[in-house]
């Protein structure tokens, strides 16, 4: 979830490249905001793609835990807790072959990830997971649920002594997602997600300040081949790849 924070950031910063022209006080570009997207659907930069995979395993038994996970030295704490049910909808002890036909998975990871020191001067983060996986028994999971994403950082920017702050809130709702459990992968054969994002990035110097702000809305489509489909709110239409986070606009 620390990728997926450090990869949004910088989607929404204008990424690695070198100096850009200002955004005009807020609005991303469409190529932005489908990044921001993939960003946060992507595996490889721990998207819900991740939170999707380890629900599948969970609903093949390969995962049963009630876990609390601690790091002291970075300040977070990650939490984890499955439930299965049978087809009655009774609650069951353990993961079980023959009977159970559903879990509810629940996953948050808070903290401030910073000592203080190093490229950021404060960097907070909580990301949440609530999915219900249905039909276990079955060739097919059906996942329903939400996802979203708090965060912060704070850090001073060299050379310019600028301060720079950036906020992100982000909240997936997913419907109906489909997944293979005897395919090679966890990618989703459909099902869609529809999902908000908005942000604040601001870099405060002695001399001058520059505010971007940014709220947008989209419906992401699973295509069933390791892509899904992003229609922003302005109707523009991008594909993603859910394993890499590369995107490319339809025309």
């Amino acid at each position: 979830m620390l990728t997926l924070m450090l990869g949004l950031i910088l989607t929404a910063c204008g990424g690695g490249s070198t100096a850009q022209p200002e955004q005009n006080a807020g609005d991303l570009s469409s190529q932005q905001q489908a990044e921001l997207v993939a960003t946060a659907l992507s595996a490889h930069q721990g998207g819900v793609e991740d939170d999707i995979t380890t629900a599948t395993q969970a609903a093949t038994g390969h995962l049963q835990q009630q876990a609390q996970v601690s790091n002291a030295s970075l300040g977070y704490e990650i939490f984890v807790n499955i439930d299965f049910y049978n087809e009655q909808d009774e609650l069951q002890q353990a993961y079980d072959p023959d009977t159970s036909d559903r879990i509810d998975y629940q996953s948050l990871i808070q903290g401030q990830i910073s000592n203080g020191t190093g490229f950021f001067s404060e960097l907070r983060i909580e990301n949440r997971s609530d999915f219900s996986v249905e039909d276990i028994m079955s060739r097919f999971v059906w996942i329903n649920g939400s996802h979203t994403n708090h965060s912060s950082y704070r850090r001073t920017q060299l050379i310019t002594n600028a301060d720079v702050r950036f906020k992100l809130d982000s909240e997936l709702i997913l419907t109906d997602v489909a997944v293979d459990l005897d395919a090679s992968d966890t990618f989703p054969e459909s099902g869609t997600i529809e999902g908000s994002m908005s942000g604040l990035y601001e870099r405060v110097a002695p001399t001058w300040q520059q505010t971007s702000q940014f709220n947008f809305h989209f419906i992401a489509t699973y295509m069933g081949d390791n892509t899904a489909e992003i229609e922003l709110g302005n109707g523009t239409i991008f594909i993603v790849r859910l394993d890499n986070g590369a995107v490319q606009n339809v025309e």
